[in-house]
C-alpha cells in the first residue's frame, strides 16, 4: 500500500501513477478532494518535501506529506 497515515493524522504517500495530486490520493486513501485542497490551502502538502498550496501534478515514486489535523487551524 503506497500511503500510511499516523496517529497524529500525517498522511505519508508514495504515487504510484501521475495526474493531479488531489486526484491521485482522493482515489487512493478515499479521502475528499475538497478536504485535501483545503489542508493544501492552510499549507498542510508537502510534495517532495517543499510545500504547496494548490493542485499540480505529480509523477510516479513522487512523495507526499498531507498533515489532515492541522494544529493551527480546524478544519
Amino acid at each position: 500500500m503506497p500511503w500510511k497515515k499516523t496517529e497524529t493524522g500525517v498522511v505519508h504517500f508514495i504515487s504510484t501513477e501521475s495526474g493531479l495530486w488531489s486526484h491521485v490520493v482522493a482515489c487512493e486513501t478515499q479521502m475528499d478532494q475538497n478536504f485535501l485542497m483545503e489542508v493544501a490551502r492552510l499549507g498542510g502538502v508537502y510534495l517532495n518535501n517543499c510545500r504547496i498550496f494548490q493542485d499540480q501534478e505529480i509523477q510516479p515514486n513522487d512523495y507526499l506529506r498531507l498533515h489532515t489535523d492541522p494544529r493551527r487551524y480546524s478544519i
